[in-house]
């Protein structure tokens, strides 16, 4: 099989311009500033001095330029070096400080001090300091240059590897992948934490020398106050990395032994999960089974990837004490016709993973494993119960329920009652990006003094208004023998009242509104209508989580309204 070498050489060629960036941009002038510390201070004159301005769309550089004239072994010459680096940056107010001065000797007619190679008398320099705040910025960029290259070249080699096993398994191909032999899977937990305690380390390592170097600059008020924002980010990244460490050496590992292996569609994907710490009756574990699409949107520096949930099995799992430990179990029936996991990916691919969550305040955890399924229409040998049928996720769902609506029976007739408020996390992160979007046009008005397109302050009220109206947002129901009506308010104000006769109602139904997600889980939220038989629907409530809740609400109004 011929092996892809493209990212290899890619990413090698990132390693070398990484390298080669720091050797001629940190290096190099460091090196400068050794030698110069030999070179002989001589007295001159500044004869013209100017800050030029390149502006662009991710701010605006400056660059001090000027002339000036020295005398050295009595021979009299001109230099035009003022700085270290002769491009132009915007990191600190290097550019803007020196012309000041530089304008300032001109005015007042005073020398300056000229740092003369003696070797060569026709180079000079004012300006021999090095920069702290640049040689960092410059440092940063190399590492970040050299590290994605060094990640193409370890997922190039990874991914050759995985297309020579499944070229030599074509009957198995989840053996392609090392973590899928038939033994226990591990979350990625352990890599997640790896990724945090590097991030808090690489952070402060840069951060925290360079705050200290850049200081003084500070306090003189010549670099933006919000610098003080990333040795706070640093501090918080340490603290983070704390309580993920110290979950973690409470835990530890968190091994998924699948029944049956890989997991099947048209069959069961099922097994336990086994947990380092006692059983306790009151702790409840939410298992999703989840079918996702991932594909990549964006070009260029815009590029991210998204995860699409195509299908999704969710309760609350089984679980009993096991030699001092947990086990979680839990059994998925997966209908046929989905799709099987890539184990060779590209830009778009799909994946099967199981999450297994805690959310009592006291023990939380969270696990996510990616699994194998496969078209093999195996059913699990243990045979334990549905995890969507089992009494845990009845009891769950039907908690869950009572907590977000109102349900009331009076005879025959039932009204339900979806106050505002509830369930508005994802409203409540829009008002907060609007709110924010609108500080920042703001912002930048009052800093620049110059006016901001009205369309853009326009997006950040726009958000910010729908967010208000979901947040406020309540929806009255009641279901009796002549009929549904619903009633949609706004902080209690009735915007709209709808209505649907008994003898034209045809069927409940449930709509997917949209997805959410939250690291690695993803949840559906549903909207309950109404359907007449010539389709005109009513909605009945809405932000109902997952298909279990939508489906345990509509089979209980069947029973408490007749319909």
């Amino acid at each position: 099989m011929k092996k892809r070498s493209g990212g290899k050489w890619f990413g090698w060629l990132l390693v070398f311009a990484g390298m080669a960036f720091a050797g001629y941009t940190v290096v190099l002038p460091l090196y400068e500033v050794w030698q110069m510390q030999s070179w002989i201070s001589v007295e001159g004159r500044i004869l013209s001095t100017d800050l030029q301005v390149s502006r662009g769309d991710d701010g605006d550089t400056y660059k001090v330029v000027g002339n000036y004239e020295y005398e050295f072994n009595g021979q009299t010459y001109q230099g035009s070096r003022i700085g270290l680096y002769s491009g132009s940056d915007n990191i600190g107010r290097f550019h803007q400080n020196k012309h000041q001065e530089l304008k300032k000797l001109i005015q007042s007619k005073q020398p300056l001090t000229v740092y003369v190679n003696p070797g060569d008398s026709s180079k000079a320099i004012i300006y021999r300091d090095v920069r702290p705040a640049l040689i960092a910025f410059k440092l940063v960029f190399a590492i970040i240059f050299a590290s994605i290259g060094i990640v193409f070249i370890y997922f190039n080699a990874r991914k050759n590897k995985r297309a020579q096993r499944l070229e030599n398994s074509p009957d198995a191909p989840w053996l392609a992948n090392t973590k899928w032999q038939g033994g226990p899977i591990f979350s990625g937990a352990k890599f997640q934490l790896y990724i945090l305690l590097f991030g808090a380390v690489f952070w402060n390592a840069v951060c925290l020398p360079g705050s200290y170097l850049l200081y003084p600059e500070f306090v003189a008020g010549e670099i933006p106050k919000f610098i003080v924002l990333f040795p706070l980010i640093g501090l918080f990244l340490i603290y983070q990395s704390y309580r993920h460490l110290k979950r973690w050496l409470t835990i530890g590992k968190t091994p998924l032994f699948m029944d049956p292996f890989p997991g099947s569609i048209g069959g069961n994907v099922g097994g336990y999960i086994e947990i380092n710490r006692k059983y306790v009756n009151s702790h409840a574990y939410e298992v999703r089974v989840s079918c996702l699409y991932s594909y990549e949107t964006g070009t260029g520096k815009n590029r991210s990837r998204k995860e699409r949930l195509d299908w999704q099995g969710l309760g609350i799992a089984s679980a009993n004490g096991f030699n001092n430990r947990t086990r979680v179990k839990f059994r998925f029936q997966i209908p046929e016709g989905l799709p099987e996991s890539d184990v060779i990916r590209g830009k778009t691919y799909h994946l099967w993973r199981i999450s297994m969550s805690c959310h009592d305040k006291r023990a939380p955890l969270e696990r996510n494993f990616e699994v194998p399924v496969f078209a093999t229409k195996k059913m699990s040998a243990t045979n334990y119960p549905l995890t969507t049928e089992s009494k845990e996720t009845e009891a769950y769902t039907t908690q869950s329920l009572e907590e977000f609506i109102d349900i009331q029976r009076m005879g025959r007739s039932v009204s339900l009652y979806m106050p505002m408020g509830k369930r508005t996390g994802t409203a409540r992160a829009f008002a907060i990006f609007g709110l924010g979007a609108i500080a920042v046009c703001l912002g930048i008005a009052d800093v620049t003094q110059s006016s901001v397109p009205l369309w853009f302050i326009s997006i950040g009220g726009v958000i910010l208004l729908l967010a208000v109206y979901s947040l406020g947002k309540s929806i009255k129901s009641t279901i009796d023998s002549s009929g549904i009506t619903s009633i949609t308010c706004f902080l209690g104000i009735s915007l709209g009242k709808r209505t649907l006769a008994k003898r034209d109602f045809r069927e409940f139904s449930k709509k997917v509104t949209f997805s959410s997600s939250s690291g690695h889980k993803s949840t559906d939220w549903y909207v309950l209508e109404a359907i007449s038989n010539d389709n005109k629907k009513i909605k009945i409530v809405e932000r109902l989580r997952g298909e279990a809740e939508v489906d345990k609400l509509i089979d209980s109004l069947k029973v408490l309204s007749g319909y």
